[in-house]
């Protein structure tokens, strides 16, 4: 099968009658124009060019084909500019929600990048760190990390699974180790979460039912003031590797298949019926993996 560019340097030869016209219009050299015409002239069985000294000239077979290609350069040109206008139109403001942890890891990346294509778009950003009402049109989008998402009118896509670890400070690690595994645990002083995360969280869920509890000493009420609880060497926590990993005074102890847990992006039914709103959800779920970060321990069973 042909591709466009082989068509489009068939139309640049023949109108300039040699590799070298067609080369400097294609911006690009003599070789390539002569290799993608041998590849052309193979994927139809034609001969298009008859070459000699004074240049290319068109075979019967190659003058016949012009027309047909020059309705694929127009057609080419056609998706050019509409594609260019179509962008131009996908404008207006976005309200995104996200935790700070996860906005600053994916969301303002993908943001940035979407931003690169659309130019015309605003971004207004909600860190709350609790969950807005897309029902009640608190936000646009928001970025989830929970086991589900509930609510009948809402449009959510599992993008991800994201791993969390056992982690300590530096500090609790020099005087007490690391647990390398969960029979280490009963020799370590544990944090735990709220029934409000656990609610909706499966890893901590899990994470808790495997903490022997006359170890747990206190509990936290979210990833930020566990990490403020780990580095002050409290003792042995669950974070969200993407978390832990930026802590440079915190050290990781051991990951779990289990400790991995759904990222959904999510819309209410009335956002995702406008094209801006559609275009960003699909464009996010396209390109997250390309700021996912992998952590070549996370799905090591200990």
């Amino acid at each position: 099968m042909f591709e466009w560019s082989d068509i489009r340097t068939f139309l640049a030869l023949a109108r300039g009658g040699s590799a070298l016209t067609a080369a400097k219009h294609l911006n690009t050299n003599q070789t390539t124009v002569s290799r993608r015409i041998d590849r052309l002239e193979h994927a139809l069985k034609l001969r298009l060019f008859e070459k000699s000294t004074r240049g290319y000239t068109l075979t019967k077979n190659g003058a016949e084909l012009i027309p047909i290609a020059e309705n694929m350069e127009l057609a080419a040109q056609q998706i050019d500019g509409h594609s260019t206008r179509l962008v131009r139109e996908i404008s207006g403001t976005i309200r995104f929600s996200g935790l700070v942890v996860t906005m600053r890891m994916y969301g303002v990346p993908l943001m940035e990048m979407f931003r690169k294509a659309y130019p015309n778009v605003l971004f207004e950003l909600d860190t709350q760190d609790h969950f807005v009402s897309l029902e009640n049109g608190q936000a646009d989008i928001a970025l989830r990390s929970a086991d589900q998402i509930e609510g009948d009118t809402l449009i959510a896509r599992k993008i991800d699974m994201q791993p969390f670890g056992l982690y300590c400070g530096k500090e609790y690690a020099a005087k007490h180790g690391r647990p390398r595994s969960l029979k280490d645990l009963p020799r370590h002083t544990m944090l735990d979460y709220g029934d409000n995360l656990k609610a909706s969280n499966s890893c901590i869920r899990w994470m808790a039912s495997k903490m022997p509890v006359d170890r747990v000493v206190f509990r936290v009420d979210s990833p930020a003031g566990m990490a403020v609880a780990l580095k002050a060497g409290a003792g042995v926590g669950l974070l969200p590797r993407v978390v832990g990993e930026d802590e440079a005074e915190l050290d990781f102890c051991f990951g779990h298949p289990s400790l991995m847990h759904p990222i959904w992006i999510v819309a209410s039914s009335q956002s995702y019926a406008t094209p801006l709103v559609r275009t960003f959800l699909d464009f996010f779920a396209a390109n997250f993996k390309k700021v996912r970060r992998v952590f070549p321990d996370e799905a090591i069973e200990t």
